[in-house]
């Protein structure tokens, strides 16, 4: 269903959201880090129910007017935008199926921290080892938005069903990403590098990566690989000193911070006490064959 976005590849990005607010910032995330422009491609889903949609009059109004800021970066960027408003009962099924349809090689799905629940969201978005078959379900107080309790579930079944490379987006009122901040706690998220090795660091002052457990030490084309990154950057990226500790003070400096899913799920899972004050977060999952 399409390879994982590198240097080499136009990117062919299916975007997917509720809250408008962070499909447009997922979009503008999204824009910045692309770094082959040529060719590449984004499409912009808003998924609503029916009675988000009945309130719009004129839908392409709607879209212009909405994602204008939008269309005139991919266009000043040279990345072809579509954008597409679909009535959903069942977002998995829906986003699914434009994969199938269009053949995308990257899925980014945004969601608020707001609707998860705050301030305990982190520990709320346990998105491995669930495969229940999850429905559009609405909040009994407003039915615009889906229930805290659910959308984990709906998150994980819906990656438990995309082959291609995917990214969850967690907005907690994103504005910049001067700052990046990569934790690497499992072996199994090394192809996160691949991903971050692609991307554009035009926009960016800094990415710090923390080697946990020493997967770059040990593993010869990563460490060569992120070398290359590290003398390629101007100082940009740097690794994070293992002996020093993270605080609460160095995490709420951080703009975004980008995991793999597996180091997601540890990193929830530890006894860290910083996690509430984590920045907006980019979760990957890679391609599966």
């Amino acid at each position: 269903m399409g390879k994982n976005p590198d240097s080499n590849t136009p990117v062919n990005q299916l975007i997917c959201f509720m809250d408008t607010d962070t499909g447009i910032k997922l979009c503008e995330l999204s824009a910045k880090l692309i770094s082959r422009t040529n060719e590449s491609s984004i499409t912009l889903l808003q998924l609503m129910n029916k009675e988000q949609a009945a309130g719009i009059d004129n839908l392409e109004k709607y879209k212009n007017d909405t994602f204008r800021s939008t269309i005139e970066l991919c266009k000043n960027k040279g990345i072809t935008i579509r954008i597409f408003v679909k009535i959903s009962e069942n977002f998995p099924d829906d986003i699914v199926s434009m994969i199938e349809e269009f053949g995308y090689n990257f899925l980014s799905v945004g969601i608020h921290q707001q609707i998860i629940d705050d301030p305990a969201w982190p520990q709320n978005m346990n998105l491995q080892n669930n495969e229940s078959p999850i429905m559009w379900k609405a909040s009994n107080a407003n039915d615009n938005v889906v229930r805290k309790n659910d959308i984990a579930e709906q998150i994980s079944s819906l990656l438990n069903r995309v082959m291609i490379m995917t990214g969850i987006f967690i907005n907690k009122n994103f504005e910049k990403m001067n700052n990046i901040f990569i934790p690497l706690l499992d072996n199994k998220d090394i192809p996160l590098f691949r991903f971050v090795n692609s991307f554009s660091i035009k926009e960016v002052s800094s990415v710090i990566t923390w080697d946990a457990v020493g997967i770059i030490e040990n593993n010869p084309d990563l460490k060569k690989m992120y070398r290359d990154k590290l003398r390629s950057s101007d100082g940009k990226f740097t690794l994070w000193d293992t002996n020093k500790k993270i605080d609460c003070n160095f995490i709420e400096q951080q703009d975004l911070m980008i995991i793999g899913l597996e180091s997601w799920g540890k990193l929830i899972g530890a006894a860290l006490t910083w996690c509430h004050a984590l920045p907006s977060t980019l979760i990957i999952k890679d391609k599966t064959d």
